[in-house]
């Protein structure tokens, strides 16, 4: 499957967002790199929320606010941050693949369908096919039916794929069969912590000298 930045950047190539900020990709995940000469680690801060990626800093020298939107696959959460040498470096690693979730197909007339609950009713035709040789499956965010009844005299088969809206939790989705119809009640994702979260920044240890070293080193005295 093509990674989502595949139209915009390569391993090779870098997006750049502004003077000094720049946005890699590999198959671990993101890095974006900041170059910000001659501000502290303590007057930086970085935030996360909503797929979005903040950066942020004031100071005498130098102040700027900067925002970058990261792919659907950035598991912002796993986030770290470095600084060191007036360079800011950001890891974001990719979210770990589902496998596929094979879900459960239940007698209609068990289940109740409630459409008012703010989620999605789907409907798919499947005339033929019994209820023992449907599956469907989910797979991101898209479902896949699929069944086949062979009779003396004829044969009856599907093999669809539905995708879901991304505000759909496929996770949740209820399945009924009766007469030949499928029907799905999708609910909608709960939704998210609106409330950003603050990254910690990690500082380059501090250079120990080696007294010995230097006093070897050092020049004789005249």
């Amino acid at each position: 499957m093509p990674s989502p930045l595949c139209a915009l950047l390569d391993t090779t190539h870098a997006l750049h967002a502004g003077p000094g900020l720049e946005l890699h990709q590999d198959e671990a995940g993101y890095q974006v790199t900041l170059a910000a000469p001659g501000v502290k680690i303590d007057d930086l801060r970085i935030e996360t929320g909503a797929g979005m990626l903040h950066i942020a800093a004031k100071q005498r020298h130098a102040r700027f606010d900067r925002s970058l939107r990261l792919p659907k696959d950035a598991d912002l959460e796993q986030a770290q941050a470095s600084y060191a040498d007036g360079l800011l470096s950001i890891s974001v690693p990719r979210l770990a693949k589902a496998e596929p979730l094979q879900l459960t197909i239940q007698p209609a007339d068990g289940v109740e369908m409630d459409g008012k609950s703010g989620g999605y009713q789907i409907e798919v035709a499947a005339p033929g096919v019994r209820t023992e040789d449907l599956t469907v499956t989910l797979d991101g965010n898209v479902l896949r039916v699929a069944g086949e009844t062979k009779g003396e005299r004829r044969r009856s088969a599907i093999d669809r794929r539905l995708r879901l809206p991304e505000d759909a939790d496929g996770s949740q989705t209820i399945v009924t069969h009766a007469d030949g119809l499928l029907c799905f009640s999708v609910p909608p994702k709960a939704p998210q912590d609106a409330q950003p979260r603050q990254l910690d920044i990690q500082g380059a240890a501090p250079f120990k000298v080696n007294a010995a070293a230097s006093a070897a080193e050092a020049p004789p005295a005249a």
